[in-house]
Formats: C-alpha cells, sequence, structure tokens
C-alpha cells in the first residue's frame, strides 16, 4: 500500500525471516558440500591401480677388469678424492681458476639449470590435480524479448538487466592413484633434469680441463721445436763453415737447409692446434674466442697428478654417475605412468558444486533471494573404447621396458668408460717413461754425432738423422706427458667425480633434487 510505513513489530518480523531464510540457504549449501565431502572421502581409499616400481638391476661385475694398484683391497665406497674437486691433484692454480669461471659462466650450465626450474614448475602443475579446481564467474547481460520470437513467451517487460556472479568447483576423485602416480613420475622428472645438469657440469669439468692440457701440450710441442730449430741452424752454421773451407760438399749444406726448413714447417702447424685449444676454452668459459695468454702466463709444464684415483667398485657408479642416475629415474617415471593409463579402464567420480548469485537488479545482487547452488557427484566410464585404452596400456608397458633396456646400456657404457680410460692411462705411463728413455738417447746421439761430423770422423747423413729422431722423440713424449693427463681426467669423468664439489655455492639451491 502506497505511504503504508512498517511498525516495529512488522519490521522486525521481516527481518528475522529474511535472516532464517539466509541461514537456511547457507545451511543447505553445508549440507550439501558435506555431503559431497563425505562421498568423496569413501569414495577414495587410496589404492593405486598399476605396478609398483621398484630399482632396475645393474648388469656390473663384482671387480674392475684392471684395478689400480691402490684398489686391490679398497671397501665398496664413494671415494672422497673422486667425488671431491680432483683438478685440484694436478696442483695448477690456472686450472683451478679455469674450472671455477666455467662453473660461473658456462651458458649450457644455465640452459640446464633452468630446465630444472621447468621441471620443478611441471612437477606443481601436475600436484595440483589431486585437489579440487575453483573458478571465480561473473557476467552481465542486457536482454530484449523479441515480441514475435515466441507465441509462448508472456514477459512482463521486453527487456531487462542481468547481473551473475558466483563459484565454480570442481574435483575428480584420485580413486585409483592416476593423480598421485603423476606426482610421483613428475618427482622422477625433476630428478632426471637434476641429473642432467650434474652430467653437464660433468662434462663441463672434463671439457675444460682437457682444453687446458691441450692448450699446455700445443705451447711445449712448439717450445720444443723452436730449440729444434736453433739446434739445426747451429748445424747448418757449422756445415757451411766446413763447407767454405772445403771439408764437405754443397750437398752437406743443402741437406741442413732443408731439414731447417721442415721443422720450421711444423710450428705454425701446431700454432693452430694451440689456437684451436685457446678458443675451445674461451667457449667453454662462456665468451667469444679471445686471447688468453694473460690468463695463462707463460709457457707452463703440462699438468700431471701425482698418484692414481682410488676407483672403488664397479657399482659406485651407480650413485656417482648423473647419467646413470638419470636413467634409473627414468624407469621410475614410465612405471608410475603404466599406472595412470590403468585408471583409464576404471569409472572416473568427479564433484562438481556451483554457487551463483542472479539478479535484474544490481541493488539487490547480493541478497538471499539471489542466492543459486548445486553440487553433486558425476560418474564417466569408457566402457566401450574398442581397444584404446588398453593399447595405450600395452604402449607405456612398451616405454617401461625401452626405459629398462636403456639404463641397462647407460651402466655398461659407463663401466666401458672406466675401462678404456684405465687401460689407456696405465698403457700410456708406460710408452711415456720408454720415450723419456729414447730422447736422453737422442740428445747424447746428437751431441756425439755432432763432435765426430766436426773432427771429420762421421758423415753429415748421421748428424740429420740423430736431430731428426730428437725431434720426433721430443714432440711424441711431450703428446704422451699430455695423453697421461687427458686419460687421468677421461678415468675422473667416467668415474662421475667432481660435479658434487663444483657445485658448492653455485646453483645449489636449484638443482638439488
Amino acid at each position: 500500500m502506497d505511504g503504508y510505513e512498517l511498525q516495529p513489530g512488522e519490521k522486525m518480523a521481516r527481518e528475522q525471516a529474511a535472516g532464517n531464510e539466509t541461514r537456511g540457504t547457507l545451511c543447505s549449501i553445508r549440507i550439501s558440500f558435506a555431503g559431497v565431502l563425505a562421498i568423496a572421502l569413501c569414495a577414495s581409499p587410496g589404492c593405486r591401480v598399476g605396478p609398483d616400481h621398484g630399482p632396475p638391476t645393474a648388469p656390473l661385475s663384482d671387480q674392475w677388469k684392471n684395478p689400480a694398484e691402490t684398489d686391490k683391497e679398497i671397501s665398496s665406497v664413494v671415494n672422497a678424492d673422486i667425488c671431491g674437486p680432483w683438478w685440484s691433484e694436478f696442483r695448477d692454480p690456472v686450472l683451478d681458476r679455469l674450472i671455477q669461471l666455467a662453473v660461473e659462466t658456462n651458458p649450457g650450465l644455465y640452459e640446464a639449470c633452468f630446465r630444472v626450474l621447468e621441471s620443478r614448475a611441471r612437477r606443481g602443475v601436475v600436484k595440483g590435480d589431486l585437489f579440487p579446481e575453483v573458478k571465480g564467474t561473473g557476467s552481465y547481460d542486457y536482454k530484449k524479448i523479441s515480441g514475435n520470437g515466441s507465441p509462448y513467451a508472456i514477459v512482463s517487460q521486453d527487456s531487462f538487466n542481468l547481473f551473475s556472479t558466483g563459484f565454480d568447483a570442481a574435483w575428480e576423485i584420485d580413486i585409483w592413484g592416476k593423480y598421485r602416480r603423476a606426482v610421483a613420475a613428475a618427482d622422477a622428472e625433476v630428478g632426471i633434469t637434476a641429473n642432467d645438469y650434474n652430467y653437464v657440469l660433468l662434462t663441463l669439468l672434463g671439457d675444460v680441463a682437457a682444453a687446458y692440457v691441450e692448450l699446455r701440450m700445443y705451447q711445449q710441442r712448439i717450445e720444443v721445436a723452436r730449440q729444434n730449430v736453433k739446434v739445426q741452424e747451429h748445424t747448418l752454421n757449422l756445415a757451411q763453415k766446413r763447407h767454405s773451407v772445403g771439408l764437405t760438399k754443397p750437398l752437406d749444406v743443402a741437406q741442413a737447409r732443408s731439414s731447417l726448413h721442415a721443422t720450421k714447417a711444423t710450428i705454425p702447424a701446431l700454432e693452430i692446434g694451440y689456437e684451436q685449444a685457446e678458443n675451445r676454452l674461451c667457449v667453454l668459459l662462456g665468451g667469444t674466442p679471445c686471447d688468453l695468454r694473460a690468463q695463462l702466463g707463460t709457457t707452463q709444464p703440462i699438468p700431471t697428478s701425482p698418484q692414481d684415483p682410488s676407483l672403488g667398485m664397479p657399482a659406485d657408479l651407480l650413485r656417482r654417475r648423473p647419467d646413470v642416475r638419470s636413467a634409473e629415474l627414468k624407469v621410475a617415471a614410465e612405471s608410475q605412468r603404466i599406472g595412470i593409463a590403468v585408471a583409464d579402464l576404471y569409472p572416473q567420480l568427479s564433484l562438481t558444486g556451483t554457487i551463483t548469485v542472479d539478479s535484474t537488479d544490481i541493488v539487490n545482487l547480493f541478497t538471499p533471494e539471489s542466492i543459486a547452488h548445486k553440487v553433486g557427484p558425476s560418474l564417466s566410464w569408457n566402457i566401450i573404447n574398442f581397444g584404446r585404452l588398453r593399447n595405450r596400456i600395452k604402449a607405456q608397458e612398451a616405454r617401461f621396458e625401452q626405459a629398462v633396456w636403456h639404463y641397462q646400456t647407460v651402466v655398461l657404457s659407463a663401466a666401458e668408460e672406466v675401462e678404456n680410460a684405465l687401460v689407456a692411462s696405465k698403457r700410456e705411463q708406460v710408452r711415456s717413461k720408454s720415450l723419456e728413455l729414447a730422447v736422453a738417447a737422442s740428445k747424447e746421439s746428437v751431441r756425439l754425432s755432432e763432435i765426430y761430423y766436426s773432427q771429420g770422423l762421421a758423415d753429415f747423413q748421421s748428424v740429420l738423422d740423430s736431430q731428426r729422431s730428437l725431434l720426433l722423440q721430443q714432440d711424441q713424449l711431450t703428446v704422451s706427458h699430455a695423453k697421461v693427463t687427458l686419460n687421468r681426467i677421461a678415468l675422473y669423468k667416467a668415474l662421475g667425480g667432481g660435479w658434487a664439489a663444483a657445485t658448492q655455492g653455485v646453483f645449489i639451491d636449484y638443482v638439488e633434487p
């Protein structure tokens, strides 16, 4: 009635009725969600379909084929000198600085680090599937009803506003462990990328050390060639003097000059090798090819280690080598994915709920009369799928078997690398000692041949032969010394050493699985 005002008693009664209606609506919503939650708890007993993962077997022997002398009585432990900074064994401060700089600046290492971050973020996405997904909604519509659109439409007005806002929730109950296995597979993927990072680091350590050794080797070979050039220049002067007084034929001078220029011709080729090793080292340090002479200093001896590393047992490779650990985690991930595929054979239970407030007038949008809600379970089951699901399971089982055999391949390759590095290291040390004796004998041969030639007791050919032999053997000895160190580096790399020590203080928060 127009102009009528509610009396205090009537006003209180209406407010109380509205409050009761609101409380009733909210109570109904709470009861509905409580019922849904009870269904979810009852429907999710915590079972998991599919196989449970077990660590794959490793086809390794109990002993090395060529054990080092220090390993005859060593226990099966991870040795400190392998896992620690093995490059410090070479006692070369320049190498230590290069290793540290490479760990801090190498772009490939940064790339691997961000792959770890990506896998961790993806794990968070997968883990989110365990929980309900809630979306906020909101809309506004202006509608005009067609007067000719429907003969049955009876409306009080032909146009109106519609305001709506609320929340939608959906939750697939993990009855068969599908999403829990997906999280376990994502955990394994994080471990895989972390170990891939460690393998990149392990490779980087070996590559930097190898490039540095090769650079020092070329420096030494160039120095040897230049020293022999000086010796041969002296021999040429001697032949020219003897020829000038008629004691030798022109052939001696020509042969001396030919030998001298042949030795000089070897230097540019060695300088090419030096420049390439230097360029390689610059790139490993995260920069463009540059001149490292200021950082490297003068020509230094090839770094050597005073003793062989303790190898431990073959089984230690399973804990030390990042690529082996990564392959093992790959098996675990593929095993979990079998359970994910098997879960699709069974019915999937989901819970959905909606709470909205709708009103044609924004003033009444948040009043009790505008509240609407819907909640309830839904069931889906791929009953007839023409073998698609079972073939997906077979495909995943095949991927699991691939991972198992790949793991064994990685383990066998790791063992092969260690054995090859061991035998190469041992045999090259023997060869190096023989070359040292050969060089000493060649130096004496050069000295005696020059004396006998100057006294006319030997022909010039003996002088040339002894000088060529000395140059060849000195060059071979320099290369052999480098190979001894390079084989030692290869052995450390094959044993999976050094990456744990190199990560101290660098990316450690990112790459720890």
